[in-house]
Formats: structure tokens, C-alpha cells, sequence
């Protein structure tokens, strides 16, 4: 059974994945982000889609929380959000899909991987 400590160490550990960004001319980590992240970056989502104008540095934020090392270190942080907005969208579209599919595939395989049956009580359900 796991316990708070071993919960609460997990939160330190980063998945990475290399993607190649064809606009930037090379490659980048993206990493697994927290789960108070994907709620930003899911929140600007929703406000995106309803107002587009009421989320400024929406893609140039997500991709912040994104783009890592390879140990899964951000790169950059809250006060290079500004300086990245200012770059072209392309590469930042490819960085953003990969980063939200990296994340929703990383937590189905945890879940898959991690989850397991519960014995039968012998009632005949389980």
C-alpha cells in the first residue's frame, strides 16, 4: 500500500519524451507536468475557446510548462512567458499538441499500469 511519503515523492519525478519541432529546426523534451499545472493550462483551454482575447500568452504558457530538459526540468519559467509569446506560432502548436497528448497519454498508461483488480470477495461480483 503506498503511503504519503511515497505519493507525495512521485510528485517529484518528470516523464520526458524528445519531439522534433520541423519549425524550430530540431529537437525538444516535453515533460509530464503537474496536475496543478494541466489545470492551468486546462482552464486557459476553456477560457480560450470561449474568448479568445481573454487569454493572452495562452500557447506561449502551456509551452513553458512543457518544454524541459531531459531530466524534466522546465526550461523556461514564468518570466520568459512574456519573451516567448513574441516567437512564431508554429513551432509552439507543434510543442502545445504534443505536450497536452504527451500528458493525456502519460496519465492513461499510468492508470493502466498502475491499477489493479481487486480480488473477488467469492460473492459472485467484482
Amino acid at each position: 500500500m503506498l503511503t504519503k511519503e511515497n505519493i507525495l515523492a512521485f510528485g517529484a519525478k518528470r516523464k520526458v519524451k524528445k519531439v522534433r519541432v520541423k519549425a524550430w529546426g530540431g529537437d525538444v523534451f516535453i515533460r509530464g507536468v503537474s496536475a496543478g499545472e494541466m489545470d492551468h493550462i486546462e482552464g486557459m483551454n476553456e477560457a480560450y475557446r470561449k474568448d479568445p482575447l481573454s487569454v493572452p500568452y495562452h500557447r506561449a504558457t502551456a509551452c513553458a510548462y512543457f518544454l524541459s530538459d531531459e531530466s524534466g526540468k522546465r526550461m523556461f519559467g514564468d518570466d520568459d512567458i512574456e519573451k516567448l509569446n513574441e516567437l512564431p506560432v508554429a513551432g509552439f502548436t507543434q510543442v502545445f499538441n504534443a505536450g497536452l497528448a504527451f500528458n493525456q497519454m502519460a496519465s492513461i498508461e499510468e492508470l493502466e499500469k498502475n491499477s489493479e483488480t481487486t480480488p473477488s470477495d467469492n460473492s459472485g461480483t467484482s
